[in-house]
């Protein structure tokens, strides 16, 4: 099977997204060998590099776009109908428009909980798109 990631957040350091998503991509990689995981960003990175270099079934995958909300909606979701993936794996945000099947990870709800730590247009976009996210997907983790 061909599996995505929405990996952006493998190059924000050692945040808890960023361990989540390397870790859950090697442990997969490990146990389904003759799968295929692919890790997109809109930018390249060293994070990403390095993961994919430490298994033969992983691939990293640059698609650059400016707007980094829009990017999983109109750069990455096109390109993964055109390659022919069958499952997309992402953090907070899907894109609508991507076909196969779809699973979210929302670590948290602070910018709910806590309106108070996030900028207002940032706070408005994640009020917007992670509930539509989780509306849409098929697995919500």
């Amino acid at each position: 099977m061909q599996i995505a990631f929405d990996a952006r957040s493998l190059n924000t350091g050692g945040t808890g997204d960023s361990t989540y998503l390397r870790e859950l991509v090697a442990a997969l990689a490990k146990a389904n060998p003759d799968d295929r995981y692919h890790l997109y960003a809109n930018a390249p990175d060293d994070a990403r590099d390095d993961l994919a270099d430490a298994f033969d079934n992983v691939s990293a995958h640059s698609l650059p776009y400016k707007i980094g909300w829009l990017w999983n909606q109109n750069a990455l979701a096109p390109h993964l109908e055109e390659q022919g993936i069958a499952l997309l794996h992402s953090q907070y945000l899907l894109p609508r428009r991507f076909k196969g099947a779809k699973i979210v990870t929302i670590h948290d709800v602070s910018f709910r909980e806590h309106p108070e730590w996030f900028p207002a247009r940032p706070r408005f976009i994640m009020n917007l798109l992670i509930p539509r996210s989780a509306r849409t997907a098929d697995v919500i983790i």
